[in-house]
């Protein structure tokens, strides 16, 4: 396994948020009134932890803002099973625009 440097963390972190491409992430996050979290194996469980956590303190800050997570194993197996897993994800985002009334069909 490859060794992780803690060392000066602190400045690592600093410069990772002075970069463009996350000052685009957080114009784009804090932007949008509704995100979705994609992710996989363990980082799906971070990812939905995360949504939900999200969802708790944006409503008690009074935040218009939602966070979707694929937090039902019954849908992602159910939408494997239809389309492939390779289309799960896509799938399940687009059963989202469909619900939201933005999807063509």
């Amino acid at each position: 396994m490859k060794h992780i440097d803690f060392e000066n963390i602190e400045s690592k972190f600093e410069k990772t948020l002075s970069t463009e491409k996350y000052k685009e992430f957080f114009i784009k996050f804090y932007e949008a009134d509704e995100i979705f979290v994609v992710a996989n194996g363990g980082l799906w469980a971070v990812g939905n932890h995360a949504s939900d956590d999200c969802n708790r303190l944006f409503a008690k800050a009074g935040i218009n803002k939602f966070i979707h997570s694929l937090d039902s194993q019954c849908l992602l197996t159910s939408v494997a099973n239809d389309y492939g897993y390779n289309n799960a994800f896509i799938k399940w985002l687009e059963l989202h625009k469909k619900r939201l009334g933005k999807g063509k069909d």
